[in-house]
Protein backbone atom coordinates (compact mmCIF):
# COMPACT_ATOMS: atom_id res chain seq x y z
CA UNK A 1 0.00 0.00 0.00
CA UNK A 2 2.79 2.40 0.91
CA UNK A 3 4.71 1.85 -2.31
CA UNK A 4 1.58 2.40 -4.38
CA UNK A 5 1.64 5.99 -3.05
CA UNK A 6 5.10 6.67 -4.53
CA UNK A 7 3.62 8.04 -7.75
CA UNK A 8 1.61 10.60 -5.80
CA UNK A 9 4.47 11.53 -3.47
CA UNK A 10 6.87 12.08 -6.37
CA UNK A 11 4.25 13.62 -8.69
CA UNK A 12 4.67 10.93 -11.35
CA UNK A 13 2.15 9.46 -13.77
CA UNK A 14 2.57 5.70 -13.35
CA UNK A 15 0.20 2.85 -14.16
CA UNK A 16 -1.62 1.33 -11.18
CA UNK A 17 -0.46 -2.10 -10.13
CA UNK A 18 -0.89 -4.40 -7.13
CA UNK A 19 2.40 -6.26 -7.53
CA UNK A 20 5.36 -4.86 -5.59
CA UNK A 21 7.96 -5.66 -8.24
CA UNK A 22 5.83 -3.99 -10.96
CA UNK A 23 5.44 -0.83 -8.89
CA UNK A 24 9.20 -0.60 -8.40
CA UNK A 25 9.82 -1.55 -12.04
CA UNK A 26 7.56 1.29 -13.21
CA UNK A 27 8.87 3.78 -10.64
CA UNK A 28 12.66 3.53 -11.07
CA UNK A 29 12.88 4.66 -14.73
CA UNK A 30 10.55 7.61 -14.05
CA UNK A 31 12.21 8.90 -10.86
CA UNK A 32 14.13 11.58 -12.80
CA UNK A 33 10.72 13.06 -13.81
CA UNK A 34 9.92 13.82 -10.15
CA UNK A 35 7.90 16.99 -9.62
CA UNK A 36 9.94 18.85 -6.99
CA UNK A 37 7.18 20.90 -5.39
CA UNK A 38 4.91 17.87 -5.08
CA UNK A 39 7.72 15.90 -3.40
CA UNK A 40 8.49 18.81 -1.07
CA UNK A 41 4.85 19.15 0.00
CA UNK A 42 4.61 15.39 0.58
CA UNK A 43 7.83 15.16 2.60
CA UNK A 44 6.97 18.23 4.68
CA UNK A 45 3.51 16.76 5.39
CA UNK A 46 5.01 13.44 6.49
CA UNK A 47 7.59 15.24 8.64
CA UNK A 48 4.86 17.37 10.25
CA UNK A 49 2.72 14.32 11.10
CA UNK A 50 5.69 12.42 12.55
CA UNK A 51 6.80 15.44 14.58
CA UNK A 52 3.24 16.04 15.78
CA UNK A 53 3.04 12.44 16.99
CA UNK A 54 6.21 12.86 19.03
CA UNK A 55 5.15 16.22 20.45
CA UNK A 56 1.72 14.88 21.41
CA UNK A 57 3.42 12.09 23.39
CA UNK A 58 5.36 14.63 25.44
CA UNK A 59 2.78 17.42 25.78
CA UNK A 60 -0.42 15.97 27.23
CA UNK A 61 -2.46 19.12 26.50
CA UNK A 62 -1.98 18.51 22.75
CA UNK A 63 -3.00 14.84 22.92
CA UNK A 64 -6.39 15.54 21.33
CA UNK A 65 -5.08 18.12 18.84
CA UNK A 66 -6.31 17.17 15.33
CA UNK A 67 -2.92 17.32 13.60
CA UNK A 68 -4.08 15.75 10.32
CA UNK A 69 -7.04 18.14 10.07
CA UNK A 70 -4.75 21.08 10.85
CA UNK A 71 -2.35 19.91 8.13
CA UNK A 72 -5.19 19.66 5.60
CA UNK A 73 -6.40 23.19 6.37
CA UNK A 74 -2.89 24.66 6.19
CA UNK A 75 -2.21 22.83 2.91
CA UNK A 76 -5.48 24.06 1.37
CA UNK A 77 -4.65 27.64 2.30
CA UNK A 78 -1.06 27.28 1.05
CA UNK A 79 -2.37 25.75 -2.18
CA UNK A 80 -4.61 28.73 -2.83
CA UNK A 81 -2.02 31.35 -1.85
CA UNK A 82 0.86 29.60 -3.63
CA UNK A 83 -1.10 28.62 -6.76
CA UNK A 84 0.01 24.99 -6.48
CA UNK A 85 -2.17 24.04 -9.45
CA UNK A 86 -0.43 26.63 -11.60
CA UNK A 87 2.92 25.23 -10.45
CA UNK A 88 1.97 21.74 -11.67
CA UNK A 89 0.88 20.14 -8.40
CA UNK A 90 -2.14 17.87 -8.87
CA UNK A 91 -5.00 19.04 -6.68
CA UNK A 92 -8.40 17.51 -6.06
CA UNK A 93 -10.33 20.45 -7.48
CA UNK A 94 -14.07 20.93 -7.11
CA UNK A 95 -15.88 18.41 -4.93
CA UNK A 96 -19.60 18.14 -5.68
CA UNK A 97 -21.85 18.79 -2.72
CA UNK A 98 -24.59 16.45 -1.55
CA UNK A 99 -25.05 12.77 -2.15
CA UNK A 100 -24.94 11.15 -5.57
CA UNK A 101 -28.23 10.10 -7.10
CA UNK A 102 -29.27 6.47 -7.49
CA UNK A 103 -27.66 4.52 -10.32
CA UNK A 104 -27.98 1.09 -11.83
CA UNK A 105 -25.61 -1.59 -10.63
CA UNK A 106 -23.34 -2.83 -13.44
CA UNK A 107 -24.28 -6.50 -13.06
CA UNK A 108 -21.49 -7.67 -15.36
CA UNK A 109 -18.94 -6.64 -12.66
CA UNK A 110 -20.65 -8.30 -9.68
CA UNK A 111 -18.63 -11.50 -10.11
CA UNK A 112 -15.38 -9.53 -10.18
CA UNK A 113 -16.29 -7.71 -6.99
CA UNK A 114 -17.74 -10.63 -5.01
CA UNK A 115 -14.45 -12.04 -3.66
CA UNK A 116 -13.16 -8.62 -2.65
CA UNK A 117 -16.48 -7.68 -1.04
CA UNK A 118 -16.56 -10.97 0.88
CA UNK A 119 -13.03 -10.52 2.21
CA UNK A 120 -13.73 -6.90 3.24
CA UNK A 121 -16.92 -8.02 4.99
CA UNK A 122 -15.05 -10.79 6.82
CA UNK A 123 -12.29 -8.44 7.97
CA UNK A 124 -14.86 -5.84 9.09
CA UNK A 125 -16.69 -8.49 11.12
CA UNK A 126 -13.45 -9.71 12.71
CA UNK A 127 -12.53 -6.17 13.68
CA UNK A 128 -15.98 -5.48 15.09
CA UNK A 129 -16.04 -8.76 17.00
CA UNK A 130 -12.56 -8.15 18.43
CA UNK A 131 -13.71 -4.78 19.79
CA UNK A 132 -16.87 -6.38 21.20
CA UNK A 133 -14.82 -9.11 22.92
CA UNK A 134 -12.45 -6.55 24.42
CA UNK A 135 -15.33 -4.53 25.82
CA UNK A 136 -17.08 -7.69 27.00
CA UNK A 137 -14.01 -8.77 28.95
CA UNK A 138 -13.77 -5.35 30.62
CA UNK A 139 -17.48 -5.23 31.45
CA UNK A 140 -17.75 -8.95 32.34
CA UNK A 141 -20.41 -10.15 29.91
CA UNK A 142 -20.64 -12.75 27.13
CA UNK A 143 -20.53 -12.05 23.40
CA UNK A 144 -22.26 -14.28 20.85
CA UNK A 145 -20.55 -14.24 17.44
CA UNK A 146 -23.80 -15.07 15.60
CA UNK A 147 -25.67 -12.27 17.33
CA UNK A 148 -22.84 -9.82 16.55
CA UNK A 149 -22.83 -10.87 12.89
CA UNK A 150 -26.60 -10.47 12.64
CA UNK A 151 -26.49 -7.04 14.33
CA UNK A 152 -23.66 -5.86 12.10
CA UNK A 153 -25.50 -7.08 8.99
CA UNK A 154 -28.74 -5.36 10.02
CA UNK A 155 -26.87 -2.13 10.73
CA UNK A 156 -25.34 -2.24 7.28
CA UNK A 157 -28.69 -2.95 5.61
CA UNK A 158 -30.42 -0.13 7.49
CA UNK A 159 -27.45 2.18 6.87
CA UNK A 160 -27.70 1.55 3.12
CA UNK A 161 -31.03 3.40 3.04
Amino acid sequence: IGLSQLKDLFGLHLPRDKKLHKIVENFVPEVDETHGLTLLIGLLSIAFLLAARQIKKRVKVLKRFPDALFLIIVTIVASKLGDFEGEGVNIVGEIPSGLPGPWNLPWEHVGDLAATAASISFIAFLESFAVAKTIAEKEHYQVDARQELLALGLCNVVGAF
